[in-house]
């Protein structure tokens, strides 16, 4: 590898692009104009959000989609704290991020500048590496190290801070490709406690297997189906990976869990005798706090399978664990399925799934008005081309998806995880947009949500993202007002909104509007949205209950 003199900055960019990074979002202004100048000439392509959490959670659900590293940038002070939220989303999600914030001269830092702040402390806790780069020497070999370490189990962000000096002094630099830093292989999972798990699984009474997110980051979707179909298993997956093993699929039981749990997935996981769960991290919703054991029950034995050696036990206690490649573990025990020439199971779920499908049939009222939000969601839902990417945001509208939102294929349904704040899953909606410009991006927001994060309506049409915004308007935070009036015997307060019509919002921007209070003519304002060639928002009135 021969050295070529070039600034800092671009040595950063070079780094990005090497990761397959093609994207950076960020605002530009005090502490980063001398990095921006930079990377001027360089491939990696700049997206100006108009607020810099939007721009940490584009990065996040770029991200995401493309299942490797995304990046951020920010001004000094202000600006790299407006980062924090996204950085902390990426941080509970286990995504690899790069958060860049620009930062005072070294020589003007011991004097404390305008706006200055620690902000390598106030990273830290949310994130896996934080630190300032103090010598332009240091850039190479700290970038090479922080996308090591954001792209190392358990994933996660990375913060730098970039002292604007030494952005621009040239250095000397070598490219390196990511195989020559970092893992390129995950381990396979031994195989006697393969052999043990098929063994095991043909023993049992009531097996059933749970599949969690890193199913779908590891691309193992289809490896799970031929093995459900090969042992004919029911499988249930966790709320936030619904598309991890397709719901519309025989075997296919939807979400289980206290909270918006399907029915067929909570019945069949509730008479298990064994559990295999792969790609699972059990936390909160799952029965871990809200309710002990929650739908698991406790003569339950359970196998676990994780690319994360951490999760591993961490909630319910296993009679085996297995950290390593979860798509190699899914080859060898249909191997092994095959070999042990193992019972294939006919489970009836059928009536099951036809009870359950009755039940929100008759919730998804089509008369109702205000429209019923669940007719809202099955009608979005009939209409989205077939490979679209449907994202919800957090509240109502995030339980009354997990409820009637179908899925038949892996990565075609997400949502801010674990850290889900407010209006987050628009600006969400943009990366994922940006990282497969070929997909239909469709995103479900409520009244309260979609304001928080409005402005950066201008960039999906500045930046031509034909993201389809639809929003569950009842015109206040219904979730909370929900929890008011069963908790607290109605005593609202802090939840009515008195908000704009959002299609003339939208209008005002250049993107498509349409508002619907009938629901007859829902059908028709959702396939002129997602007909329309840019970004669109139709404003949907709707009932709270």
């Amino acid at each position: 590898m021969s050295a070529v003199k070039m600034t800092a900055g671009r040595t950063i960019a070079e780094a990005l692009l090497a990761e397959g990074v093609r994207h950076l979002f960020g605002i530009t202004g005090d502490g980063n104009l001398e990095f921006v100048n930079a990377i001027y000439d360089s491939d990696l392509r700049f997206v100006l959000a108009r607020h810099e959490q939007g721009a940490a959670y584009m990065a996040y659900g770029y991200a995401r989609t493309r299942k490797g590293l995304g990046a951020c940038l920010s001004m000094y002070g202000p600006g790299a704290t407006n980062l924090l939220s996204g950085v902390a989303a990426a941080h509970k999600g286990l995504t690899p991020l790069i958060a860049l914030t620009g930062k005072h001269a070294l020589a003007l830092q011991p004097r404390g500048g305008h706006q200055q702040l620690d902000e390598v402390s106030i990273f830290r806790p949310v994130t896996k590496w934080s630190v300032m780069v103090t010598q332009a020497e240091q850039v190479p070999e700290i970038m090479r190290k922080a996308c090591r370490i954001a792209l190392s189990e358990p994933m996660g962000p990375v913060h730098i801070s970039l002292p604007v000096d030494l952005v621009e002094t040239k250095i000397e630099a070598r490219a390196w490709r990511p195989e020559q830093y970092r893992a390129q292989r995950e381990a396979r999972i031994d195989a006697e406690a393969v052999r043990v798990t098929a063994q095991t699984l043909s023993d049992a009474r009531a097996p059933v297997i749970i599949a969690g997110r890193e199913v779908l980051w590891s691309n193992a979707t289809p490896h799970l189906i031929r093995l459900a179909e090969r042992l004919g298993l029911p499988v249930t997956t966790t709320g936030g990976a619904i598309d991890a093993f397709p719901n519309v699929h025989p075997l296919g039981l939807g979400p289980f869990g206290a909270w918006a749990g399907w029915d067929p997935a909570n019945e069949v996981v509730k008479n298990a005798d064994w559990l295999l769960a792969v790609g699972v991290r059990f936390d909160f919703d799952l029965g871990s706090v809200r309710a002990p054991y929650g739908i698991i029950p406790r003569q339950a034995r359970m196998i676990q399978v994780n690319r994360l050696p951490d999760t591993i036990g961490a909630i319910y206690p296993v009679e085996l664990g297995m950290a390593g490649s979860i798509t190699g573990f899914l080859e060898d025990l249909l191997a092994e399925a095959d070999r042990l020439d193992l019972p294939q199971r006919n489970p009836n779920l059928a009536a099951l799934k036809a009870a359950w499908a009755a039940k929100r049939a008759a919730r998804a009222d089509s008369d109702a008005r205000p429209i019923k939000p669940e007719y809202a969601i099955t009608v979005i839902r009939d209409a989205m081309a077939e490979d679209s990417v449907f994202l919800a945001d957090v509240g109502n509208v995030m339980s009354r998806t997990r409820s009637y939102y179908d899925t038949a294929r892996p990565d075609s349904f997400s949502f801010v995880e674990a850290f889900g704040a407010l209006g987050s899953v628009f600006p969400t909606a943009l990366g994922v947009q940006v990282a497969a410009p070929e997909r239909q991006v469709v995103c479900l927001c409520g009244d309260g949500a979609f304001p928080m994060n409005l402005a950066e309506l201008e960039t999906s049409v500045r930046e031509r993202l034909p993201v389809k915004v639809f929003i569950c308007n009842d015109s206040g935070f219904g979730s909370v007002w929900t929890r008011q009036k069963r908790a607290y015997a109605g005593r609202f307060l802090g939840v009515e909104l008195l908000g704009p019509n959002f299609a003339n919002v939208a209008r005002e921007f250049g993107a498509f509007g349409e508002r619907v209070d009938d629901p007859h003519e829902l059908a028709g304002a959702v396939r002129r949205a997602l007909a329309y060639s840019g970004p669109a928002v139709v404003d949907i009135l709707t009932a709270r209950e």
